[in-house]
């Protein structure tokens, strides 16, 4: 039996549906100035949507017109599996879908080479403005070619000369001088081998050196992020119980990592131990260890890349973090 063919559903279709001129409906659609209310505009484009009207973005191209396409890159795999960032390109979507926008979302390579090949080929495709989550590898070829073609971008990492972020920095900061009170100084604070970030963020510390002496190296993770992350947790906190009696806390990079070593205290019924993480991911709010975290505010980062990213003016927002001290 043959499949019938889905048919398309036309712009006179939709204005049609809505009692305005096709004109009237093309500009709303396109985001164009016009004459209606923005409850209106707001109207059209939900009954477009219910109608199941899809712009010809073949044709929007080859004719030169704008696409209102926006491509919501995140940088690896691993920052992928990232609770935060899962949530940002949920809430990005819908923020465009709103607006009358399509979304692409992509998971660059690891491959600086192999990433700026893919970014070329959206920009093929018609997307018109990017999203960056995480800094991806070759970010600086990426960089050069989107400003040398005056494509719009926003980014939440400090790499990119524009970007609205989460003020994770200050966050950890205070975390580490709260295990630090804590502790009486008696506490390691782990991070990611051969990354820059931790000296950036004791940078302005008093008392840099005690804080540096402190730091682990961990190792990064391969291919699962959070399974492997919550294992390198435990493996990290074990060791720290079998070989450092005098260490009474723990300072991770991310709450992945201080979920596993949160596990491994409780397996050991350990108790008075500090611990925090960084990113305010939902399992660890509920943990029944108490893990210390920042809590980043999602919907207002969502709401300023969502309206940045249609400009081209300098922004550099840093969000405040909610700190959880337990």
């Amino acid at each position: 039996m043959a499949i019938q063919k889905k048919r398309k559903i036309t712009l006179k279709e939709v204005a049609a549906a809505v009692k305005l001129a096709v004109p009237t409906v093309s500009q709303i659609l396109n985001g164009k100035k016009n004459f209606c209310s923005e409850a209106q505009c707001q109207r059209v484009r939900q009954v477009a949507q219910d109608l199941g009207y899809v712009t010809n973005i073949g044709y929007r191209i080859m004719t030169g017109m704008e696409t209102h396409t926006v491509g919501i890159m995140v940088s690896s795999p691993e920052q992928m599996q990232e609770e935060h960032n899962r949530s940002l390109i949920l809430d990005l979507s819908q923020k465009f879908s709103d607006r009358g926008c399509a979304a692409f979302n992509h998971t660059l390579s690891s491959n600086g080479q192999q990433a700026f090949r893919e970014i070329q080929e959206y920009i093929g495709r018609g997307v018109e403005r990017f999203i960056f989550l995480g800094t991806p590898f070759g970010y600086e070829q990426i960089l050069a070619m989107l400003e040398k073609q005056g494509i719009p971008y926003i980014a939440n990492g400090r790499n990119f000369p524009r970007y609205v972020l989460a003020d994770s920095t200050a966050g950890r900061v205070a975390l580490l001088k709260y295990l630090d009170r804590k502790t009486d100084g008696h506490f390691l604070a782990f991070w990611w081998k051969d990354s820059e970030l931790f000296d950036l963020q004791i940078a302005g510390m008093r008392n840099r050196r005690h804080f540096a002496e402190r730091r682990a190296e961990l190792r990064p993770c391969q291919s699962d992020y959070n399974t492997e992350a919550f294992k390198i947790g435990y493996e990290v906190m074990a060791g720290i119980l079998d070989g450092h009696p005098d260490i009474r806390g723990a300072a991770f990079p991310n709450d992945a990592y201080a979920l596993g070593a949160a596990r491994c205290l409780i397996d050991r019924k350990v108790s008075g131990f500090h611990l925090s993480g960084c990113n305010g991911d939902r399992e660890l709010l509920r943990y029944p260890y108490p893990v210390s975290t920042a809590i980043f505010d999602l919907k207002r980062i969502s709401v300023l890349m969502a309206e940045r990213v249609f400009d081209s003016d300098e922004c550099q927002i840093a969000v405040p973090t909610k700190l959880v001290l337990v």
